[in-house]
């Protein structure tokens, strides 16, 4: 079963290939010109190195909740009170 807790790269991305080479454990690579995430379950749960490296901010993480997944596709949590 997946954790919940991996990051999600926004469309946004320019391939500076800066989160690729910190992370620990390689598990964000490059596949045709596309950063992707390779078995999320290793991801350890509050890493944020990826994000932290990121000079574009386009690094979000999904952590199980509804909020998570909004600002991961829209760069910012949501404002309407229900989430």
């Amino acid at each position: 079963m997946a954790k919940n807790w991996y990051p999600i790269i926004s469309g946004k991305c320019t391939k500076c290939m800066a989160c690729v080479v910190v992370c620990p454990l390689g598990l964000l690579v490059n596949e045709n010109n596309q950063i992707n995430l390779i078995n999320s379950e290793k991801c350890p749960v509050g890493c944020t190195k990826c994000s932290d490296i990121c000079t574009e901010k386009v690094i979000n993480y999904f952590d199980g909740t509804d909020e998570s997944i909004m600002k991961a596709f829209s760069g910012s949590s949501c404002s309407c009170g229900t989430h």
